[in-house]
């Protein structure tokens, strides 16, 4: 009883062994939609950009009233920015050999 338990445990651990040998070589290795690298679809593209193109035209539907630039409160505001310093300009190709 304990020799026919024993076949049946080669047998089925030798049918996984050959199901992934096969997969491996004959398949890729891989199932699909495992792969690291992910192809994206054109439809995908245009929903995005169709998304801005209605984006930049309600922007572009937006109109400034001119009189805010008149207001005191928009006239009381100050510029606390500093300036940034020139800093030293490196060699024009930094991969250029020394001379």
């Amino acid at each position: 009883m304990l020799k026919g338990r024993k076949k049946i445990i080669l047998g089925a651990v030798g049918v996984i062994v050959l199901f992934m040998l096969y997969t491996f070589f004959f398949t890729g290795g891989e199932t699909p939609g495992t792969s690291p690298l992910v192809e994206e679809s054109i439809e995908g593209n245009v929903a995005i950009g169709e998304d801005l193109v209605a984006l930049l035209l309600q922007l572009q539907s937006i109109r400034l009233d001119p009189t805010v630039f008149n207001d005191p409160a928009f006239r009381s505001l100050r510029d606390f920015g500093q300036p940034i310093p020139d800093e030293p300009v490196g060699r024009p190709n930094p991969f250029a050999p020394l001379q």
